[in-house]
């Protein structure tokens, strides 16, 4: 017993006899409790603890051998974390202690675990297509799409998951604490949370509608009976151009929305963004493809440009067809809120000029067509 720095010797029927090592034979004591956790397409996390404080650092690696590699990176820390995996690819994480004296623990390997898949593959449980899963588990996959324009969407064509003792659960984001979509399913019986999917019956589909497009899957089995698990397919489908916050770029930006949508669809912002002012503080707003931004009459949005230079500016060929929206220019000499080279259709919207501009320049330069409707107007701000 390294760890109390005692040796033990028992005989059949005879009883057992102790005696303190005394330091006499230098041990470096090996992690414990090692776990590999928040799996994504190319990269992991893992964690580990010490039952000594008697080492200076540690040597870990991911490689897909189960054999321990000569030497890994060095770290402080009992976590560890790596990027550049390839996706859907089985691999086994290595770790063991480093001591004074430049001597090391055993290695501690464990694995196999699957990196998340990617797009158009296979996702599978840590069995593969071929083989049960293990007991005792507890993996975290984030799946995420290749583009920020993008969803991922799982579809399972197979599910066997020890019914009332083992669950998979589904989130709608980048990890655990996400929204989750929840079966009717209680906690299992070995105290498993609520929420989680097992027996034979297809769950989902799951399409991610969270900004980041991901889905994350958590994996729990007990000590006792496995089964088959699942097979599905991951698949990225064209997000639903909708403005989430006021940034002027990013996740559920009104710049990512224009980059992302389809041609010919129509923009949709937020509930919560009524009345806020979507601030443009960097470029201007390059309308490449037909672009329809429709709001309610209750529901105005604003846009602002904080940068000096048009809001949008509308290339050749293309439209932007804007109803009961809000333009607020900056201070620019010519085109202030709009650079039209295509068509350009305000209905019932307002262009608010500050003060100091009026009468200095244009709010609108126009190369194109430009259709009004409704109570469109030029104020005073």
């Amino acid at each position: 017993d390294y760890t109390n720095q005692m040796l033990y010797a028992s005989t059949y029927g005879r009883g057992v006899w102790k005696t303190e090592l005394n330091g006499a034979i230098p041990v470096c004591l090996y992690p414990v409790h090692v776990r590999v956790k928040n799996v994504s397409t190319y990269g992991a996390d893992a964690s580990w603890e010490m039952n000594t404080a008697e080492f200076t650092g540690f040597e870990y690696s991911f490689s897909t051998s189960a054999l321990p590699p000569s030497g890994g990176t060095f770290t402080a820390n009992m976590w560890a974390s790596v990027t550049g995996l390839g996706s859907n690819i089985s691999y086994y994480f290595h770790v063991r202690a480093v001591c004074s004296g430049f001597s090391s623990s055993q290695w501690i390997t464990v694995g196999p675990f699957k990196t998340a898949p990617a797009c158009s593959q296979n996702f599978a449980d840590s069995g593969g297509t071929g083989s049960n899963y293990s007991s005792m588990e507890d993996i975290t996959w984030v799946i995420c799409p290749s583009s920020p324009c993008s969803n991922v969407k799982v579809t399972f064509s197979s599910f066997n998951v020890e019914s009332g003792w083992d669950a998979l659960y589904v989130f709608n984001g980048l990890d655990i604490t996400a929204p989750q979509f929840s079966s009717t399913n209680g906690i299992t019986n070995g105290g498993f949370p609520a929420g989680g999917y097992f027996g034979t019956s297809l769950p989902g589909p799951f399409t991610s509608t969270h900004d980041s497009g991901c889905l994350t899957f958590r994996f729990m089995s007990d000590g006792f009976d496995q089964r088959a698990g699942w097979n599905a397919s991951v698949s990225c489908v064209q997000k639903n151009p909708l403005v989430t916050n006021t940034q002027d770029s990013g996740l559920g930006s009104l710049r990512q929305a224009l980059d992302c949508i389809t041609s010919g669809d129509t923009i949709t912002f937020s509930p919560s963004l009524t009345g806020q002012f979507i601030d443009i503080t960097t470029t201007t707003l390059q309308i490449k493809k037909d672009v329809n931004m429709y709001r309610s009459p209750t529901t105005t949005i604003k846009i602002r440009a904080q940068h000096g230079l048009p809001i949008f500016n509308i290339q050749s060929g293309y439209y932007l067809s804007m109803r009961h929206c809000e333009l607020y220019p900056d201070s620019g000499i010519t085109g202030r809120a709009i650079v039209n080279e295509g068509i350009l259709t305000l209905d019932n919207s307002t262009i608010y000029e500050k003060e100091v501009n009026l009468g200095i320049g244009s709010t609108i330069e126009n190369l194109g067509s430009v259709i009004i409707k409704g109570q469109s107007e030029i104020l005073k701000e």
